[in-house]
């Protein structure tokens, strides 16, 4: 079994420079930017410049939809309680979908299955920090010390906010 494979797909803009990193959007893929989920990367290819080679980084898939939502290309996926894959909504993002569509529960699509290091809980979620290094030991007034504790609070908040939103912690 080959846990790495190549594909090679035709009609595709020669636009992707060579070994860059890709995604899934809804047209197909394209060059993958920071917070994106790559599931594989460019190779050079100098046979057919109407064909992008790629080194397939997540398990391809054919995947069964477990409700009745419809999955598009390019569709954020779940693990759903029946062992198949639903639309993302609020859980943990483990995969794509690609190339074919499903509509029904039991429909049958194409997916990306990110591996453990290419799912969201392998990548941690950004969040700009209100308080400051030292601001709190430098506290001139008890007004002062409670103002910065606030912030840390803030903080706080906002971390958990991020960890629920990408599905590594369960809301309280």
């Amino acid at each position: 079994m080959n846990s790495n494979p190549v594909i090679s797909l035709l009609g595709v803009s020669s636009a992707i420079p060579p070994f860059s990193a890709l995604k899934v959007t809804a047209t197909g893929l394209d060059v993958a930017g920071p917070g994106d989920r790559v599931v594989g990367f460019s190779l050079p290819n100098d046979l057919n410049r109407n064909q992008l080679t790629v080194q397939v980084h997540a398990s391809y898939i054919e995947a069964v939809l477990g409700n009745n939502t419809a999955v598009v290309m390019g569709d954020y996926l779940e693990q759903a309680a029946n062992g198949q894959y639903v639309k993302h909504v609020s859980g943990v993002i483990v995969g794509v979908a690609w190339v074919s569509a499903a509509t029904a529960a039991g429909d049958r699509f194409e997916a990306f299955i990110f591996r453990d290091g290419d799912s969201p809980a392998a990548q941690a979620p950004h969040v700009a920090l209100s308080s400051t290094n030292g601001t709190a030991g430098a506290a001139g007034t008890l007004a002062a010390l409670a103002a910065e504790t606030e912030h840390v609070g803030d903080d706080v908040r906002a971390i958990y906010a991020a960890l629920v939103a990408a599905g590594l912690m369960a809301p309280a």
